[in-house]
Formats: structure tokens, C-alpha cells, sequence
């Protein structure tokens, strides 16, 4: 296994030797091969209302493609995937779907409820992050929210999750999506 410095300083290598004439190939299939990033495949891409996907289509699509890992970024009608509405029942069948198709779901998206009260925003993320690990995410995605009136609520609503999620042996990772997450203030 070779980090991302040494693909690059082996690349340039490979290309100053081919520049000179020297056969990398090699060279380059042994670098080639010995890189391993965790590559995976968001379900996003199937979630179109006029096209009539399923999540199962999607699975089946980010497997027969050769992917290992998924998140779950976007729901599909019928699919609550870590929302406070998912049962435990369907938690553990859509654990089995994954695991049929040989696939582990690594990343799941936290949508936070900003107009709720901070408590139960807080109970809201709190049950989203126990349904992410019945799944066994590693990590959880946050947007952020877009009215300023919200920035303060949902701050101390992440301060809460990045705690719990740490103690569930989770990630919190907030993407820059403007608003409250746009700059780094």
C-alpha cells in the first residue's frame, strides 16, 4: 500500500523515464496495482421521480459497477434510510440489501430539522445517528442550514452530535453547502 505522495512521486518517475526512453511499464503496472483508495458510489444518480428508479436499482447498479462502498445521500420514496422515521425493522432489512450485494454503506446523510425546538432537533439527530449505527456508517454527513436565523440553534444542535456520534464510534463531517456551513467562520 502506497500513499497518495508516493503515487505521485512514482508517476513523475514513470513519465521521466518514459520521456528518456527507459520501459516503465513495468514500473507503472506495480504502482498501479499497489494503490487501493477507497473509491464508492452515491445513490444519488438514481433518484429520479420521472425515471422511475428504486433504491434496489440503485444498489444493484453501484454493485454490478464494482463498487464496494455506498452512501446514502439522498432518500427514495418508501426509503427513510437513517431518518428518525426508520423503524428498526426496516433498518435491518436494509442492512440485508446492502450485505446481499456485497456492498457497506460508510456515509449517511443527517438532515436536521431546523425549525424544531434545540431539544428536539437534538432527539431528532440523536435517533438518526443510533439508525446510522445499526448500519454500521462510519460517517455522517451534515449540510448545514441556510437562514441565518437558524445558525445559532443548529450550532449547538451539531455540538450535541459530534459528541454523540464520536461516543457511537462515528464521524460528524460538515460540507460546505453555504449558509451556515459557507464560510469558515
Amino acid at each position: 500500500m502506497i500513499n497518495r505522495r508516493q503515487f505521485i512521486q512514482n508517476t513523475g518517475l514513470i513519465a521521466a523515464a518514459t520521456a528518456i526512453g527507459i520501459n516503465a511499464g513495468k514500473a507503472e503496472e506495480k504502482i498501479v496495482s499497489a494503490v487501493k483508495w477507497p473509491v464508492g458510489c452515491f445513490n444519488r444518480p438514481w433518484v429520479d421521480v420521472k425515471a422511475g428508479y428504486t433504491y434496489e436499482d440503485a444498489l444493484d447498479g453501484i454493485s454490478a459497477a464494482g463498487y464496494e462502498w455506498t452512501g446514502l445521500l439522498t432518500p427514495f420514496k418508501d426509503n427513510p434510510f437513517i431518518d428518525e422515521a426508520a423503524t428498526e425493522e426496516y433498518l435491518v432489512k436494509l442492512k440485508k440489501q446492502l450485505a446481499d450485494r456485497k456492498l457497506k454503506c460508510v456515509m449517511a446523510a443527517l438532515h436536521t430539522k431546523p425549525k424544531l425546538t434545540v431539544a428536539d432537533s437534538i432527539k431528532n439527530v440523536r435517533r438518526e445517528i443510533d439508525n446510522a449505527s445499526i448500519l454500521g456508517v462510519e460517517f455522517l454527513l451534515t449540510f448545514g442550514v441556510d437562514d441565518a436565523a437558524d445558525f445559532e440553534n443548529y450550532y449547538k444542535v451539531m455540538a450535541d452530535a459530534a459528541a454523540y456520534s464520536q461516543e457511537k464510534g462515528m464521524k460528524l463531517v460538515l460540507k460546505p453547502h453555504g449558509g451556515g456551513s459557507g464560510a469558515s467562520e
